[in-house]
């Protein structure tokens, strides 16, 4: 969510210490508080014990926060107080979530009564969305956990868009919904940074906040404007401030559009999607990169099969460096060391650590491969099944 390391250590801090001093058999997951009056009334008698065990220890607020609230449901019928959406403690709602997914995926005890898949789980939490747990934020996790977002970039051909806002929930809710419908997202925090990333000329599209603390989102697209790359540049301005002559101001400054917070992020996905096809703007071909620990090559290669995806899939790993050259999804060519075609391959696909980068621009000049991607996996497998070179 691009939360800083600090804020984000306090977090994870929480989730080490929420279930101190909760005796019992039962699991307090904030699902089964919500769902069984035994597990609630345990909860309520619980929740502030791993607080009052660690008092000397001077927790963090937001550590401390995480923890007292993990309970509150998103439609405020949860306790201590009530509280609903995102008046909720940030740490206190991905709480929620993540402890109920580590209870369904590892405890035959949960409410299923079977550990269930991360698939499942996901769905699981799906269910609950708008009533125990913020819908964003389960929408976030099921990306993350099932790999659905990098799916989405390995099959994309889309435009760089540039998000500028100091709020990590907000804009990593927006950077989903974009990602999505086909948008390369970059997202920065300040007015200084946002200028060197557009400098860059590779932003098709910036959204912008008004308010970017030490900056001002006006003034970055004053700015911009009186920059060459900045002239023409495609600008939304999404923000909560709804001062009738700050956004004439803006408007005068040349922005397509100006929406105030909260707004759908669905909503304004496609309104900025029909915003760049009016103004028929260039689409650039972007690359995508990654690490195998976010998806394995073979599921990779079958996603970029079925996509009839060309381009050159460079692998980087801790004992060598490899290629995979696809041509409308067929694999034509690999190498791996001093290896090449169907070998280097199958010496590729049992890679579980390293970085990849996909170059949609590259075109083989040669096809060394003629097994389809389909058997090249099959034998793929069966050779590490089987324990081979």
């Amino acid at each position: 969510m691009g939360l800083d390391s600090g804020t984000a250590a306090m977090l994870v801090a929480g989730a080490f210490v929420h279930d101190l001093g909760k005796m019992g058999a039962l699991h307090l997951t904030p699902l089964n508080v919500g769902e069984y009056e035994g597990h609630k009334i345990a909860a309520q008698k619980a929740f502030g014990v791993p607080a009052r065990l660690l008092d000397p220890v001077r927790l963090p607020a937001e550590t401390k926060e995480a923890v007292a609230h993990m309970y509150e449901r998103y439609d405020g019928r949860g306790f201590p107080d009530g509280t609903s959406g995102k008046d909720i403690p940030l740490g206190a709602r991905l709480l929620a979530i993540c402890d109920t997914y580590a209870d369904l995926t590892s405890n035959p005890r949960n409410p299923f009564r079977k550990t269930l898949s991360p698939v499942d789980a996901v769905a699981a939490l799906a269910k609950y969305k708008e009533t125990i747990f913020d819908p964003n934020l389960v929408d976030i996790f099921r990306n993350i956990v099932l790999g659905e977002e990098l799916t989405a970039r390995l099959l994309a051909s889309r435009s760089l868009a540039l998000i500028v806002d100091v709020d990590p929930e907000e804009t990593t809710v927006l950077e989903l919904r974009m990602s999505e419908q086909g948008f390369v997202v970059k997202t920065v925090r300040s007015q200084d940074h946002a200028l060197k990333v557009l400098a860059e000329g590779e932003t098709d599209l910036v959204i912008s906040e008004i308010d970017l603390g030490s900056g001002d989102g006006l003034a970055l697209l004053a700015a911009a404007r009186g920059q060459p790359w900045g002239k023409d540049m495609p600008w939304v301005i999404y923000t909560r401030r709804q001062e009738r002559e700050v956004a004439q101001k803006a408007f005068e400054l040349g922005v397509l559009d100006y929406v105030t917070k909260p707004a759908p992020a669905d909503v304004l996905v496609a309104k900025l999607k029909a915003l760049l096809d009016q103004r028929a703007s260039p689409r650039k071909t972007q690359g995508v990169s990654g690490s195998l620990r976010e998806m394995g090559l073979p599921d990779m290669v079958q996603v970029l099969f079925h996509g009839r995806k060309t381009g050159n899939l460079r692998i980087r790993a801790p004992d060598g460096s490899g290629e995979i050259h696809f041509v409308e999804g067929n694999v034509v060519d690999a190498l791996w060391r001093d290896l090449r075609g169907e070998m280097a391959f199958y010496a590729l696909v049992k890679l579980v650590d390293g970085e990849f980068a996909l170059d949609p621009s590259f075109r083989a000049s040669e096809r060394v491969i003629n097994q389809s991607a389909e058997a090249l996996l099959l034998e793929g497998m069966r050779r590490m099944d089987e324990g081979l070179a």
